[in-house]
């Protein structure tokens, strides 16, 4: 098996270690296409299945790779990050058409000039050409990349492409980044339920009503039988279901897709407890937040009762419980119900800077300015630090010799 080279082996050797060399835009000899051109996250970013995961306030990182076998002329290669939310009204039988939220695009130069009009390219030459990139995400919820099923579907993608003006840009396949929002789960009484099967047996059912995806590896219910007959044969299966409601101006729906469920399973007699259990990876939370899409779960349990396989009539009840699923227990996170904001509130709908949008962090290289300034929160007008003049403190306290 091929060993995968951590970034931090491989010498990030941009193009640009010394000013590359400039071509007419109209030569005909610098047009030949890369080899590989793809983008590699860090891989200390991925979760287990490899996947590119980021949330509020984390980082992103990786490289963007360029084999070239010729010489090759572009204005510049630039590194795009976007993400949207889409409706398809085709699969809800509510038109032919497909509505696409824009919720951020963003991008950076990696290399080459901003200009589009220059007559003038510069060309990369040929070899392995990696590009170091690094982005922040603010402190604002999206919606989940894991909400992704036949009528609705949020996507955050990573794409790079080496521009050229007038001709077609060469560009990289589009890489899925998987977005968790951080929802806070609240603390609830479990739920706690006895129903009649028939005259005599009874059936009680319990469960927790809130689960933290970073504590929770699965639901589990609980069944416990009292009454029960010994030639009966009873059965119990639980499914979790996604309750979706999607609104987009006057349009309104509600769809219900069932993501998890267990077999049939044979519930143990009187006075004993049968445990069923589904799991919630990759699940995306419970969204009360969304501009189109808002997402609740519910546990739907059956129980059935039969006599015997020669009795074809069964007896039955059923539950169905509300659960919230999100990322933290609101115990454990105070200070994170305040810091992360939705993205349909109010004050980030309304701000104009790039605070509510993801940044690309400016590395330091051979054309690129040395962040050697500390990257410290700004201070409001009315409230800066003390200012310290350095010559004069120097001059009132001496400075002793080192000790040799």
């Amino acid at each position: 098996m091929v060993r995968r080279q951590p970034l931090s082996e491989i010498p990030q050797r941009p193009d640009n270690e010394g000013r590359p060399r400039f071509v007419d835009r109209l030569s005909l000899k610098y047009k030949h296409p890369p080899v590989r051109f793809k983008i590699e996250p860090a891989p200390q970013h991925c979760n287990g299945q490899g996947q590119l995961v980021c949330a509020p306030g984390s980082f992103i990182q990786g490289r963007v790779l360029v084999q070239l076998s010729e010489p090759l002329a572009a204005i510049h290669l630039k590194l795009v990050f976007k993400a949207s939310e889409s409706v398809n009204y085709d699969a809800m039988d509510c038109g032919k058409r497909l509505s696409e939220d824009k919720l951020f695009n963003v991008h950076t130069i990696l290399w080459g000039t901003r200009s589009r009009t220059s007559d003038s390219w510069p060309v990369m030459e040929p070899g392995y050409h990696f590009f170091p990139f690094t982005c922040e995400m603010p402190d604002v919820n999206y919606p989940s990349a894991y909400i992704n099923n036949n009528f609705t579907r949020c996507r955050f993608v990573l794409y790079a492409t080496l521009e050229r003006p007038g001709h077609r840009p060469f560009m990289t396949l589009l890489h899925p980044v998987y977005f968790q929002p951080r929802v806070l789960v609240p603390s609830l009484l479990p739920f706690d339920e006895t129903k009649h099967i028939d005259s005599t047996t009874t059936v009680q059912v319990r469960l927790r009503r809130a689960y933290a995806t970073s504590h929770d590896d699965a639901i589990t219910v609980a069944f416990r039988c009292n009454g029960f007959k010994h030639h009966y044969a009873m059965t119990g299966t639980i499914a979790l279901e996604q309750h979706y409601s999607i609104t987009a101006g006057k349009f309104q729906n509600q769809r219900t897709v069932v993501v998890r469920e267990t077999d049939n399973r044979r519930i143990a007699e009187s006075g004993d407890e049968t445990q069923l259990s589904v799991p919630l990876a990759r699940l995306p939370p419970t969204t009360d937040y969304g501009r189109q899409i808002d997402l609740s779960y519910f546990v739907r349990i059956d129980v059935k009762s039969r006599q015997s396989a020669l009795h074809p009539a069964k007896k039955r009840c059923s539950f169905l419980i509300p659960v919230i699923i999100g990322s933290d227990p609101q115990d454990e996170c105070t200070s994170l119900s305040t810091g992360i904001l939705a993205y349909t509130d109010s004050s980030v709908m309304l701000d104009r800077t790039l605070r509510i949008e993801p940044q690309f962090l400016q590395l330091s290289g051979p054309n690129r300015p040395n962040m050697t300034m500390p990257l410290l929160p700004p201070y409001d007008p009315d409230n800066r630090p003390p200012v310290y003049i350095e010559q004069e403190h120097q001059k009132a306290i001496p400075l002793s010799p080192s000790p040799t």
